[in-house]
Parts: structure tokens; sequence; C-alpha cells
């Protein structure tokens, strides 16, 4: 073999090597922080405070609820969602709650329910992305 073809084979595989490693490296710090006893109790927290608001109110008011939660401070901070999941699934059916809502993410609708109900902010993105979940997912 050539030289300039044992370096350029080299080259490739030097490359896919950092490639795997940033990857694997990558799943692994995720899982860490997903698995990370504070974030899973925070989490368990939002779980049931949300169940526990959602048994007082209606799925429209687990909405309202959301728009208004503080929002997250870190960026593996997910507890808002279990929060509005949770409640949606404890809270009184509201007809038609289900009705429009996208299988996949569209961002345009997001922004056009937020602009809706007059919330324009992550907070409401992270309620309508439950809502989402709970009616093309969970609820089926």
């Amino acid at each position: 073999m050539k030289t300039k073809t044992k370096i350029i084979i080299g080259s490739l595989l030097a490359v896919f090597l950092l490639v795997g490693v940033v990857v694997v490296g990558g799943f692994a710090y995720l899982f860490y922080r997903f698995d990370d006893p504070e974030v899973r109790a925070k989490i368990n927290k939002a779980k049931a405070d949300g169940a526990a608001f959602g048994q007082t109110t209606d799925q429209n008011g687990c909405m309202e609820k959301g728009f208004t939660l503080a929002p997250a401070t870190e960026s593996f901070d997910v507890s808002n969602e279990y929060f509005v999941k949770a409640c949606l699934h404890a809270s009184r059916p509201t007809a038609n709650f289900c009705d429009g809502v996208p299988l996949l993410f569209d961002r345009k609708w997001f922004d056009d329910q937020c602009d809706r109900v007059g919330h324009n902010t992550e907070q409401c993105t992270v309620a309508f992305l439950a809502k989402r979940d709970f009616c093309r997912l969970d609820s089926k």
C-alpha cells in the first residue's frame, strides 16, 4: 500500500474513533445526569405535586398551572414537564382537550398555542410538550 493511502485510512480511523469516543462520552454524561439522585428526587416531587394538584382541577387547570411554574434553572431539569403530565393524568377530563394536538414536534403549533393563551414563555412550551405527550403517547 502506498504511503498516501495509509495516511488517508489512518486519518479516517482516527476521526471515527474520536467521534465514537465523543458519542459514548455524551451518552454516559446524559445517563449520569438523569440518574443523579437530586434530579431524580426533584422529578419525583414534581410528579407527586402534579398529581395532588390534578385532583383539584380539570385538564385546562393543569395547563394554566404549567404556564406559571418557575422556569428550570438547569438544562437537565425536566420536572415542570413531569408536573404537568402527572397533573393531566390525575385531573378531571376537559371536553375536546386533545383535539388538534400533533403527533410529532411541530414548533409552529407550540408557538400558535402559546400565542393563543397569551403565555409566550418557555414554560408554555413545556406545558404543551406535556400535553402533546399526554394526548399522543400516554393516554392511549
